[in-house]
């Protein structure tokens, strides 16, 4: 997983990152505080993929993308996260993003029940015939 990742850091070092500021949306004064264009090196952080906590790797088994939850979730518990209610936030992410291919076909009526999704239940006075 380690090199997968470091390959990743560089993929998305290579395609993605801003080098100077003239290209940026931010500020030159913003742009240059966050820019590491030129620091190609990953942090440490990808070295300590193999000494995860098990409990992590436990709670992150159910979810859509487990090797994700655990990276997401390792940060999390260094910035101080509880560990449960962090992993129960990413499966209720998984769960909304999944909705509309769970709904099948037919009247998703039912799928629906006790969803809150983005839209307000009475937000369109429009009827179509």
């Amino acid at each position: 997983k380690s090199a997968r990742n470091r390959e990743g850091h560089e993929w998305c070092m290579e395609n993605w990152c801003i080098g100077h500021a003239d290209n940026s949306l931010w500020s030159p004064e913003s742009h240059g505080l966050y820019n590491e264009c030129d620091n190609r090196d990953p942090d440490g952080f990808f070295d300590n993929l193999d000494d995860v906590d098990p409990a992590i790797v436990e709670a992150c088994e159910g979810t859509d993308d487990p090797d994700g939850c655990v990276l997401d979730t390792m940060v999390a518990i260094e910035e101080g996260e509880n560990l449960s209610t962090f992993v129960q936030t990413i499966v209720d992410e998984d769960q909304d993003s999944n909705f509309v291919d769970n709904l099948g076909e037919g009247d998703p009526t039912e799928a629906m029940d006790g969803w809150d999704g983005p839209v307000l239940s009475n937000a369109s006075a429009i009827e179509i015939e």
